[in-house]
Protein backbone atom coordinates (compact mmCIF):
# COMPACT_ATOMS: atom_id res chain seq x y z
CA UNK A 1 0.00 0.00 0.00
CA UNK A 2 3.45 2.02 0.87
CA UNK A 3 4.27 1.89 -2.84
CA UNK A 4 0.48 2.50 -4.15
CA UNK A 5 -0.02 5.36 -2.33
CA UNK A 6 3.99 7.11 -2.86
CA UNK A 7 3.03 5.98 -6.47
CA UNK A 8 6.43 3.86 -6.81
CA UNK A 9 6.86 1.00 -9.43
CA UNK A 10 7.45 -2.56 -7.45
CA UNK A 11 10.13 -3.72 -9.44
CA UNK A 12 13.63 -2.09 -10.80
CA UNK A 13 15.36 -2.89 -14.02
CA UNK A 14 17.09 -6.03 -12.53
CA UNK A 15 16.48 -7.87 -9.25
CA UNK A 16 19.58 -10.85 -9.39
CA UNK A 17 21.29 -11.18 -6.30
CA UNK A 18 24.11 -8.57 -8.07
CA UNK A 19 22.39 -5.92 -8.25
CA UNK A 20 22.44 -2.75 -6.29
CA UNK A 21 18.98 -2.06 -6.43
CA UNK A 22 16.27 -4.76 -6.30
CA UNK A 23 13.46 -2.64 -6.58
CA UNK A 24 11.30 -0.76 -4.10
CA UNK A 25 8.85 -3.53 -2.90
CA UNK A 26 12.45 -6.23 -2.11
CA UNK A 27 14.44 -3.15 -0.91
CA UNK A 28 11.37 -1.87 1.22
CA UNK A 29 11.09 -5.96 2.75
CA UNK A 30 14.54 -5.87 3.00
CA UNK A 31 14.69 -2.61 5.13
CA UNK A 32 11.24 -3.62 7.56
CA UNK A 33 13.22 -7.01 8.11
CA UNK A 34 15.60 -5.04 10.07
CA UNK A 35 13.25 -3.90 12.54
CA UNK A 36 10.87 -6.68 12.29
CA UNK A 37 12.54 -10.42 13.64
CA UNK A 38 9.98 -12.59 12.30
CA UNK A 39 10.13 -10.92 9.15
CA UNK A 40 14.21 -11.29 9.21
CA UNK A 41 13.78 -14.92 10.26
CA UNK A 42 11.58 -15.65 7.38
CA UNK A 43 13.18 -14.15 5.23
CA UNK A 44 16.66 -15.95 6.15
CA UNK A 45 14.92 -19.94 6.06
CA UNK A 46 12.22 -19.65 3.52
CA UNK A 47 12.74 -21.84 0.56
CA UNK A 48 10.11 -22.30 -0.94
CA UNK A 49 7.91 -19.22 -0.48
CA UNK A 50 9.67 -15.72 0.29
CA UNK A 51 7.14 -13.52 -0.86
CA UNK A 52 9.55 -11.64 -2.92
CA UNK A 53 8.85 -12.78 -6.31
CA UNK A 54 7.87 -11.23 -9.11
CA UNK A 55 4.36 -13.55 -9.27
CA UNK A 56 3.95 -12.55 -5.56
CA UNK A 57 4.70 -8.53 -6.67
CA UNK A 58 2.25 -8.99 -9.45
CA UNK A 59 -0.82 -10.70 -7.16
CA UNK A 60 0.16 -8.07 -4.61
CA UNK A 61 0.05 -4.99 -7.70
CA UNK A 62 -3.51 -6.92 -8.70
CA UNK A 63 -4.94 -7.00 -5.32
CA UNK A 64 -3.89 -3.18 -5.04
CA UNK A 65 -5.76 -2.10 -8.46
CA UNK A 66 -8.88 -4.03 -7.43
CA UNK A 67 -8.98 -2.24 -4.13
CA UNK A 68 -8.22 1.19 -5.98
CA UNK A 69 -10.25 0.67 -8.94
CA UNK A 70 -13.69 -0.48 -6.81
CA UNK A 71 -12.83 2.52 -4.29
CA UNK A 72 -13.04 4.65 -7.72
CA UNK A 73 -16.34 2.79 -8.47
CA UNK A 74 -18.00 3.47 -4.96
CA UNK A 75 -16.86 7.74 -6.06
CA UNK A 76 -18.29 7.32 -10.02
CA UNK A 77 -21.52 5.85 -8.24
CA UNK A 78 -21.76 8.52 -5.49
CA UNK A 79 -21.26 11.38 -8.21
CA UNK A 80 -23.62 13.64 -10.42
CA UNK A 81 -21.21 13.72 -12.70
CA UNK A 82 -18.20 12.38 -14.79
CA UNK A 83 -16.27 12.91 -17.77
CA UNK A 84 -13.53 10.59 -19.25
CA UNK A 85 -10.53 11.44 -20.99
CA UNK A 86 -8.48 8.99 -23.39
CA UNK A 87 -5.28 9.71 -24.36
CA UNK A 88 -3.51 7.47 -26.65
CA UNK A 89 0.73 7.29 -27.17
CA UNK A 90 2.78 4.12 -28.31
CA UNK A 91 4.74 2.91 -25.67
CA UNK A 92 8.64 1.93 -26.64
CA UNK A 93 8.40 -1.11 -28.04
CA UNK A 94 5.51 0.37 -30.47
CA UNK A 95 2.54 -0.84 -28.87
CA UNK A 96 -0.12 1.73 -29.07
CA UNK A 97 -2.18 2.49 -25.46
CA UNK A 98 -4.64 4.52 -24.66
CA UNK A 99 -4.26 5.72 -20.87
CA UNK A 100 -7.96 6.45 -19.56
CA UNK A 101 -9.03 8.71 -16.75
CA UNK A 102 -12.38 9.96 -15.09
CA UNK A 103 -13.33 13.02 -13.45
CA UNK A 104 -16.32 13.41 -11.11
CA UNK A 105 -17.76 15.29 -8.96
CA UNK A 106 -17.24 14.80 -5.63
CA UNK A 107 -19.37 15.03 -2.59
CA UNK A 108 -18.27 18.22 -1.44
CA UNK A 109 -18.39 19.42 -4.81
CA UNK A 110 -14.78 19.45 -5.48
CA UNK A 111 -13.49 17.85 -8.89
CA UNK A 112 -11.56 15.06 -8.81
CA UNK A 113 -9.29 12.93 -11.51
CA UNK A 114 -8.57 9.32 -11.38
CA UNK A 115 -6.51 7.16 -13.83
CA UNK A 116 -7.77 4.25 -15.12
CA UNK A 117 -5.20 2.96 -16.70
CA UNK A 118 -3.49 1.77 -19.94
CA UNK A 119 -4.83 -0.52 -22.29
CA UNK A 120 -3.08 -2.19 -25.41
CA UNK A 121 -4.85 -1.19 -28.50
CA UNK A 122 -2.14 -2.23 -31.16
CA UNK A 123 -4.83 -4.48 -32.68
CA UNK A 124 -7.21 -2.14 -33.52
CA UNK A 125 -6.62 1.68 -33.78
CA UNK A 126 -10.10 2.87 -36.01
CA UNK A 127 -13.07 5.14 -34.74
CA UNK A 128 -15.14 2.09 -33.80
CA UNK A 129 -12.79 0.43 -31.67
CA UNK A 130 -12.15 3.51 -29.63
CA UNK A 131 -15.99 3.66 -29.66
CA UNK A 132 -16.24 0.43 -28.68
CA UNK A 133 -13.75 0.81 -25.51
CA UNK A 134 -15.55 4.13 -24.33
CA UNK A 135 -19.03 2.12 -24.50
CA UNK A 136 -17.14 -0.43 -22.74
CA UNK A 137 -15.80 1.60 -19.94
CA UNK A 138 -18.63 3.45 -18.84
CA UNK A 139 -20.60 0.29 -19.12
CA UNK A 140 -17.82 -1.32 -16.09
CA UNK A 141 -17.88 1.69 -14.22
CA UNK A 142 -21.36 2.35 -14.69
CA UNK A 143 -21.34 5.73 -15.42
CA UNK A 144 -23.46 6.36 -18.89
CA UNK A 145 -25.96 8.04 -17.26
CA UNK A 146 -23.66 10.56 -15.58
CA UNK A 147 -21.83 11.18 -18.59
CA UNK A 148 -21.13 14.78 -19.09
CA UNK A 149 -18.03 15.20 -21.28
CA UNK A 150 -15.65 13.16 -23.61
CA UNK A 151 -12.17 14.15 -24.47
CA UNK A 152 -9.77 12.16 -26.50
CA UNK A 153 -6.14 14.40 -26.81
CA UNK A 154 -4.45 11.74 -29.16
CA UNK A 155 -6.47 9.65 -29.30
CA UNK A 156 -8.74 11.83 -31.31
CA UNK A 157 -5.93 11.54 -34.19
CA UNK A 158 -5.93 7.98 -33.81
CA UNK A 159 -9.67 8.04 -35.28
CA UNK A 160 -8.32 9.96 -37.94
CA UNK A 161 -5.52 8.30 -39.44
CA UNK A 162 -8.25 5.78 -40.71
CA UNK A 163 -11.35 8.22 -41.44
CA UNK A 164 -9.25 10.06 -43.65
Amino acid sequence: MYLARQELPFRGHAEDKDSANHGNYIEMITVLSKYDDTLANHLQKATVFSGLSNHIQNDLINGVATVLLNEIKKEIFQSAFVAIIIDETTDISAHSQLSTVIRLVSDNGEIQKRFLGFTDISKDRNANALADYVFHMMDEFNCGSKLVAQCYYEAAVMSGEFSG
